[in-house]
């Protein structure tokens, strides 16, 4: 690779922001053990369905 192309692509993966990426924690209550998702659990937001269902922990 030329050294001029790999300057630019070290400069466009510099400009690019940091992602910000979520896991969910929970412990599943049918087998006793700890889960972890990327995507929240359908009750995770909804006041109604959280009071039902398992504590939801969000990690950075």
């Amino acid at each position: 690779m030329r050294p001029r192309n790999l300057a630019a692509g070290f400069m466009l993966a510099g400009m690019c922001g940091g992602a910000v990426a979520y896991l969910y924690l929970w412990e599943d209550p049918a087998t006793g053990a700890t889960r972890i998702c990327s995507h929240p659990r359908p009750w995770y937001g909804n006041p109604e369905l959280q009071r039902r269902s398992p504590k939801l922990e969000r990690m950075r």
